[in-house]
């Protein structure tokens, strides 16, 4: 909302028009308080996909997910439909409001599809949305395009081959080729820039471009350049300076052809997804997940014109998690390679690297100097990441120690607590003791029926506890490469360093459970897919936190016997919990979301 702190966001639902009362709502919040306004609800069905607010925010504009990617128009202080109307067949790309026009109404708004560039007025008679079609002419190419916005009283649009097309009276009257060395893939109007002419509102006409080359630029109503930043030479830069670390731009190349298997700093090639202004500061969203802010007065290559406000995971799911033994850091892993460790008191990533493939499990050593990479090729990285972190480790930073260690991917990694063997758990059911003096192989436990999913150690490192996707719990004379057999009695009273493992005596009540909260008509049959115990202090009794696949973190008493233990739910992922973890001390929980690429920070008492 343009002039005050009113946010809008849109649902995504599979109702249909006559299934009124799940149909996808638009939300207005106030992001101060974070309290919902405004619920509305009743015109768009399966989802809504683009919100734009008019110029002083009296009205918004939608555009919802059926199959005419329908455009409605409503008033953002009642949710009354003003007008309404059909889109186009095609998936709408993008939506833009002409800033011109009366404060109260919408005089004009644009929409963007594959090859298909619309312009909708409101009809004075009828109310509804009426819409035309642009007519490229002779100087434009007729081609995808990816993003709208307007500049000053005429629209924009970014072209896949990096264009940028002026329209004037629906027609294309300039072309800005090459604009991008690649496809612009964001477009918006730079805010600020109203002066009064006369007593009339003026507005300068300048507009922000984005792409996938990492440029951001700003264009004049010629389409002449004003000014430019390169994100890929500067996206190393952290608004927290950290020791050690190295950007990427020290690096000459991306490719892996030279055998290194981690690399450090962001990644090099930047795609910019997103951009915004107020005054001089431009707000950046990237493919890569992070949100950053340049400031356009000192950007011309200062590290100071680069603030980063969030740094994450981008593409796949985030499987991998673990915590360091005595500091408040946690390391996470992803689809994306990226493996980011971060500290739990500044909420900040404090070393930043990248691997060679899609990492799938984590694992500190006892002493929290190392820190073991588990990647789907079933390839095992060791990183000095003490040494890495260090004001002397940059010159030691691209020798870490790799080694194949199975045929397929590696689900699961623990250290045994004397430090003196790595346990790894494969998708081929096999858990690896690796000795951690060269990480040699030593013992291939055989056994499981399926993937490995969790791993514990006992306290005295004698023993391995592991689950698999099959819901078995074993346990293994380690040192031997033994299976144990161990009544029940000898499990409940054995002490373990951790208990990550989601079958087990200690949280047998847990599973009882897992059906509360959930519709009585459902058919769904949830599962826990993580675990971790606290670490208990003084006469207090420690506490088991639990993930499972309905989105939910759940933390119990330790450990939750009986038919129906008591616990307190805590929701905020929008997909299946992957790991969850107590940091030391149990002063914060670390979930990890999958799908949503969430990481979520929560803080423990107990």
């Amino acid at each position: 909302h343009p002039p005050t702190h009113l946010v809008a966001t849109g649902e995504y639902g599979e109702s249909t028009a006559l299934d009124s009362d799940n149909k996808p709502r638009i939300l207005i919040w106030d992001d101060n308080s974070g309290s919902t306004l405004l619920r509305i609800r009743g015109y768009h069905t399966h989802g809504i996909s683009h919100m734009c607010f008019t110029s002083a925010g009296h009205c918004l504009v939608s555009v919802g997910m059926d199959s005419h990617n329908s455009v409605a128009v409503h008033q953002s202080s009642t949710g009354a439909l003003l007008c309404c109307g059909m889109g186009d067949r095609q998936r709408i790309f993008d939506l833009a409001v002409s800033h011109h026009g009366s404060d109260d109404e919408v005089s004009e708004l644009c929409t963007v599809s594959n090859k298909v560039f619309k312009i909708y007025t409101i009809s004075k008679g009828s109310g509804e949305l009426e819409s035309k079609k642009g007519i490229f002419g002779k100087q434009a190419t007729c081609q995808e395009i990816r993003c709208c916005a307007y500049l000053g009283q005429d629209p924009v649009t970014g072209q896949s081959d990096g264009s940028i097309y002026l329209w004037k009276n629906r027609t294309c009257s300039k072309v800005r080729i090459r604009a991008h060395t690649n496809c612009v893939q964001t477009l918006s109007a730079v805010q600020g820039n109203r002066f009064s002419d006369g007593g009339k509102v003026q507005y300068k006409a300048e507009v922000i471009s984005g792409g996938d080359d990492g440029m951001v630029i700003i264009w004049d109503a010629n389409l002449n350049r004003l000014w430019s930043k390169d994100m890929n030479r500067s996206y190393g830069v952290s608004s927290v300076p950290t020791p050690g670390f190295a950007a990427e731009d020290e690096h000459e190349d991306d490719d892996w052809s030279s055998g290194v298997s981690v690399k450090f700093g962001n990644q090099r090639r930047v795609t910019v997804r997103s951009v915004c202004n107020v005054g001089d500061e431009i707000l950046v969203g990237t493919g890569e997940g992070d949100i950053l802010e340049v400031d356009k007065a000192g950007a011309g290559g200062s590290e100071h014109s680069l603030a980063r406000y969030m740094d994450g995971h981008c593409l796949g799911e985030i499987a991998a998690l673990a915590v360091h033994p005595t500091m408040q850091h946690f390391a996470t892993g992803g689809d994306d390679g990226r493996v980011r460790i971060w500290d739990a008191l500044t909420k900040q990533a404090i070393l930043p690297f990248y691997c060679q493939g899609r990492v799938r499990a984590l694992a500190y050593s006892p002493n929290g100097e190392v820190l073991a990479v588990g990647l789907h090729s079933g390839e095992l990285v060791i990183c000095d990441v003490a040494r890495w972190m260090s004001p002397a480790g940059g010159s030691n930073k691209l020798t870490p120690t790799s080694m194949t260690v199975s045929r397929d991917w590696i689900h699961a990694m623990a250290y045994s607590p004397d430090g003196d063997f790595l346990a790894v758990g494969s998708n081929d059911h096999n858990i690896y003791i690796l000795n951690t003096t060269a990480y040699s192989q030593c013992a291939i436990l055989k056994g499981h029926r399926n993937h490995v999913t969790q791993l514990d150690w006992s306290i005295d490192s004698t023993t391995l506890q592991s689950n698999c996707g099959d819901h078995d719990l074993k346990f293994w004379d380690a040192r031997f490469g033994k299976q144990k057999q161990i009544r029940p009695v000898a499990a409940r009273d054995k002490a373990w360093e951790r208990h990550t493992c989601v079958y087990g005596w200690p949280i047998l009540g847990v599973w009882p459970t897992l059906m509360e909260g959930l519709p009585a008509d459902s058919n769904r049959v949830p599962n826990l897919t993580c675990a971790d115990r606290s670490t208990p202090s003084g006469s207090g009794q420690p506490a088991s936190v639990v993930g499972d696949t309905e989105k939910r973190v759940r933390l119990y008493k330790h450990p939750a016997i009986g038919k129906a233990p008591a616990y307190r739910e805590y929701c905020g992922h929008s997909g299946p919990i992957t790991q969850t973890m107590f940091t030391a001390g149990s002063r914060f929980v670390i979930t990890v979301g999958g799908a949503d690429r969430t990481i979520m920070q929560y803080e423990y008492d107990d």
